[in-house]
């Protein structure tokens, strides 16, 4: 995850690229971004709930949720573009990024 980000960061300027890492990545921050930002890719882990699908989602800071459920809920007039890098292994344990895209 640490590399795809660094590449990104290398081909993204700040003014458009916006970081969610660590403790900033909490599903609470990340989902009440998804309102401003046309376009997001997430890097992190994933849980699917085969029965409940919209129970899947994504696990962010400190192994909370962000649910399919939460992010159709949610009021997203901006949404273009959603780009999923999410294993449901768990190999690093407490790294999860999310990058927003903002292109004016």
């Amino acid at each position: 995850v640490k590399d795809e980000f660094f590449k990104l960061k290398s081909l993204f300027p700040d003014n458009v690229l916006k970081i969610r890492d660590g403790h900033k990545a909490e599903s609470d921050k990340v989902l009440a971004d998804l309102c401003d930002h046309p376009w997001v890719h997430f890097a992190c882990h994933g849980s699917l709930d085969a029965g409940s699908p919209f129970k899947s989602g994504f696990i962010l800071h400190n192994n909370k949720k962000l649910s399919l459920r939460d992010i159709m809920q949610a009021k997203l007039p901006n949404a273009e573009l959603a780009f999923l890098a999410a294993s449901t292994v768990r190999r690093m344990k407490g790294v999860s990024f999310v990058l927003w895209y903002d292109w004016a």
